[in-house]
C-alpha cells in the first residue's frame, strides 16, 4: 500500500526548501551532498515523495544546519521564550554554552 503525502509532509517539504534557499544552495548542490538526484530532492520539497526521518537527517547535514532547524515550527510547539532561548543559544561561543549549561543545572536543582 502506497501512502500519499499529507499536509504534514507538505510542511516538511516547504521547510526544507526554505532552508535550502536561505543557505543560498541549489538543488544540485544539496542533492550531490546527499547522493540523490536533483529530481528526488525536488520531489521531497514539493511533497510528491515523503521523506523518512533518515532523509531529514541527511538533508540537515547537507544544508549544514541542525536537525531541529528543518522541523516546521508548527511541530516544535515552542513559545516565544523558547524561540528566544534557541536564537540566543546559537550565538553563544562554545565556552559560554558550557557556562550557561552549568548555570541552568544549578537553576533546576
Amino acid at each position: 500500500m502506497v501512502k500519499r503525502s499529507t499536509s504534514k509532509d507538505k510542511l516538511f517539504g516547504e521547510k526544507v526548501k526554505a532552508e535550502r534557499l536561505d543557505a543560498k544552495k541549489s538543488r544540485r548542490q544539496i542533492a550531490e551532498k546527499m547522493g540523490i538526484s536533483q529530481q528526488q530532492l525536488e520531489k521531497y520539497e514539493t511533497s510528491e515523495n515523503r521523506m523518512s526521518a533518515g532523509k531529514l537527517v541527511d538533508i540537515a547535514k547537507a544544508l549544514g544546519v541542525g536537525f531541529l532547524e528543518i522541523i516546521p515550527e508548527e511541530f516544535l510547539e515552542l513559545d516565544k521564550a523558547d524561540n528566544l532561548a534557541i536564537y540566543l543559544w546559537k550565538k553563544l561561543s562554545y565556552q559560554n554554552k558550557k557556562t550557561a549549561i552549568s548555570v541552568m543545572r544549578e537553576m533546576v536543582k
